[in-house]
């Protein structure tokens, strides 16, 4: 039975729940051309709602991009399937519309009638207007924001204040990437929803099958602003985890050491590769090879004394093939330190076993790319970035580093690959999770630290994040986002250089769910007593 006491309490505890403010109502009309207001509680956000078709690609007998004839399009709207299309000879683009509660879904489908491979298209599903500059940097430098639903989740958040708008791409897997891109300048800022779908993942550049069509399936979901993503889009991060599960084995979280012993602003006629940092040595001539033995194995030594008094689980070389040449450093092949590093070679084995024998694990640093001799007439080698199949590259460098050094832990700087645009010109692009998935699968002993990350290389890598400030900068811990689609996922830290006094809190946050931390071990840096206090604070707050 109520009583009087009971209401109170029950009152009181409603006056002291937050308030959370509902939903926004979306409303969209059309008229005879389609799509002609879409709102958001009682904000007007469509600037157009015209259908763009920017360029639609065949792949001709040599497998090379073709754009096909756009000029006299059939342009219809179809009021009761609320479905615009454009149509040609060689096929049709269109874009049907449903409203759903607080989403209003966008289903792409294009259609090729011809008896060729259809390549790609580039279009614009609508124009947005926004009643201020949604918050964020990319927004505030006018970045495009772009997302490949191939290794990532395509959610991309526009919070304008009075309401937040979420761009999904809610088939994760599909080759296709879809984004805000700048329109219109300030002061009548706009920002057009970009898809593209132009294959740039080699082999046989197909699209759409002849004869054949295919269906994107798009959302913008309306919420109030400041919602968690996970809150939004928890449909999309669960299926993105489905299709590429999470495979990672590394219980060991214990700091790795950053091991850098050359130095390109230090080179000399005696000291080429610039080692130590020190012009002065001379590791050349007679005698020179027994002098680099000696300086490079204290180092060593000097080193293993630091790992040990910062509790590491081993260190990381990055430059074991010198810096002579700046053009390519890092140079990310262990095999080539006999040509660029004929004094290291030798007593490399000599120097990893050291650590070994301390009880440390190593690493290299790699990159997907070959050293072959320079073409320009200016460098004297250079890297080499097409042609081959880049992850058996790497496969074959980790492969030669584990035998020869008893190497395990491998970052992978500059982890792109590239390919010539339809206009001919080179353009990189981040190597798919599929492509790190094969290296792990490939070399299920190592732990590899891609530099730049995309959310899929989360399920078998533990990607590199840096806290000094930078577009991939400004890091502290895995994102959030991240492990709300990999819960056990963690990240290789570097607070180097960065402000880690002032976003302390963070990193012990992050190194107390699982993250690794990186620190300079050449030398007694005066960070590292900083470091050693994030890493006590963490392990004593588990």
């Amino acid at each position: 039975m109520l009583t009087i006491r009971h209401l109170l309490a029950a009152a009181l505890l409603l006056l002291a729940a937050p308030a959370f403010a509902a939903p926004p109502k979306v409303t969209v009309t059309f008229d005879n051309n389609g799509l002609a207001t879409l709102q958001g509680g009682d904000t007007p956000l469509l600037k157009s709602g015209a259908l763009v078709i920017d360029n639609v690609f065949f792949a001709d007998d040599q497998d090379k991009h073709v754009a096909a004839d756009r000029s006299n399009p059939t342009i219809s709207f179809e009021r009761t399937a609320q479905r615009v299309s454009h149509s040609w000879p060689w096929g049709a683009i269109r874009c049907r519309y449903t409203l759903a509660g607080t989403r209003l879904n966008l289903d792409l489908t294009i259609e090729n009638d011809t008896a060729g491979p259809m390549s790609g298209v580039e279009l614009s599903l609508l124009e947005l207007q926004f009643p201020r500059r949604p918050a964020g940097t990319m927004w505030e430098r006018r970045l495009p924001m772009m997302a490949d639903s191939e290794d990532d989740i395509t959610a991309l958040v526009a919070d304008y204040g009075s309401g937040m708008l979420t761009f999904c791409n809610d088939d994760p897997g599909t080759v296709v990437r879809a984004g805000f891109s700048p329109g219109s300048r300030p002061p009548q800022e706009t920002w057009n929803l970009k898809v593209t779908s132009i294959n740039t993942s080699g082999g046989r550049k197909v699209f759409v099958q002849p004869r054949s069509h295919r269906t994107f399936r798009f959302s913008l979901r309306f919420s109030e602003a400041g919602v968690a993503l996970k809150t939004v889009a928890g449909d999309l991060m669960e299926k993105f985890a489905a299709a590429h599960p999470f495979q990672l084995k590394w219980p060991d979280r214990r700091p790795i050491g950053v091991l850098t012993l050359a130095s390109s602003e230090h080179r000399s006629a005696t000291n080429p590769r610039g080692w130590l940092s020190d012009p002065k040595l001379n590791f050349v001539g007679p005698g020179g090879a027994k002098r680099f033995r000696e300086k490079i194995l204290a180092a060593a030594d000097r080193s293993i004394a630091l790992l040990r008094e910062m509790g590491a689980q081993g260190m990381i070389f990055w430059d074991m093939e010198g810096e002579e040449f700046p053009d390519i450093s890092y140079v990310g092949d262990p095999r080539m330190t006999k040509q660029l590093a004929p004094e290291m070679d030798p007593v490399a084995p000599e120097f990893f076993a050291r650590f070994h024998k301390a009880g440390f694990r190593t690493g290299v640093c790699l990159r997907p790319s070959r050293i072959i001799p320079g073409k320009d007439g200016k460098s004297k080698w250079q890297h080499d970035l097409m042609g081959f199949d880049v992850v058996e590259e790497l496969s074959q460098k980790i492969a030669y580093a584990r035998k020869r050094l008893g190497c395990r832990l491998f970052a992978v700087d500059a982890n792109v690959r590239w390919f010539l645009k339809p206009d001919g010109t080179p353009e990189p692009r981040l190597l798919e999770t599929a492509a790190f998935k094969r290296l792990a699968d490939a070399h299920p002993e190592a732990l590899l630290i891609p530099e730049i990350p995309l959310a899929g290389y989360w399920s078998c890598t533990a990607p590199y994040q840096e806290l000094r400030p930078g577009l991939y900068g400004g890091r502290a811990a895995t994102d959030a986002r991240i492990r709300d689609i990999y819960p056990r996922a963690f990240s290789v830290i570097s607070p180097i250089d960065g402000p880690a006094p002032e976003r302390r809190a963070e990193i012990v946050a992050g190194q107390r769910l699982g993250d690794l931390l990186l620190f300079r071990c050449w030398f007694p840096d005066e960070q590292n007593k900083l470091f050693k206090e994030i890493l006590k604070e963490a392990a004593e707050t588990k």
